[in-house]
């Protein structure tokens, strides 16, 4: 892959997407009932009673040539445009740090997985949280780039690579968080609007 063919994504937006939240009732985090999950969405799909589970909603517009925003369960987060739908990557991540806790969103371009399973019009795919709980070392790791990830900025693409690798390189690197990566998390399901 060359330094520009993450440019070459076609469709660079989620859309709106109605989920179903997974999380504790087909994915513990050791382990997923995905022939359970699917055979749920198939049943509901069937009897037309899908939309009455669908209980959360993901709205993605564009804000500049590099950035969409997303408004989520969680609040509003910020994703590489151009990374959306891209078939060299299988997930895209967002950033949010509060005093207590580091968020990150993740958008899997996983379309043609759910093609196979299910039978829906528009596109489905798997949209996740998942929250660290912040000691205070790891809080100052982070903390330079609290209010920078979330304004709307032509350097925003910058600072999200950058931060990017602090959480990769250097919270994720730490015995803690090799040992415990993660504190809670969320799955969706989500189908497009």
């Amino acid at each position: 892959m060359g330094l520009f063919d993450i440019f070459k994504s076609e469709k660079k937006e989620i859309g709106t997407m109605n989920c179903l939240a997974t999380a504790g009732k087909w994915d513990t985090g050791y382990k997923q009932d995905t022939k359970g999950l699917v055979k749920f969405i198939k049943k509901n799909l069937k009897d037309g009673t899908l939309k009455k589970e669908l209980d959360y909603k993901f709205v993605d517009k564009k804000v500049s040539d590099t950035i969409n925003q997303v408004k989520t369960p969680q609040g509003i987060f910020y994703i590489p445009r151009n990374l959306i739908n891209h078939k060299d990557f299988d997930v895209v991540k967002a950033f949010k740090i509060t005093k207590d806790e580091l968020i990150i969103f993740n958008v899997l371009n996983n379309q043609n997985y759910w093609s196979k399973k299910i039978d829906y019009d528009g596109e489905v795919r798997t949209l996740t949280f998942q929250f660290i709980d912040l000691d205070e070392d790891e809080y100052k790791l982070l903390k330079p780039f609290k209010k920078k990830i979330m304004k709307n900025s032509e350097k925003l693409i910058d600072i999200y690579l950058e931060l990017r690798e602090v959480i990769f390189t250097g919270l994720f690197a730490t015995k803690k968080r090799k040992e415990y990566p993660i504190n809670r998390f969320m799955t969706f399901v989500g189908f497009e609007e």
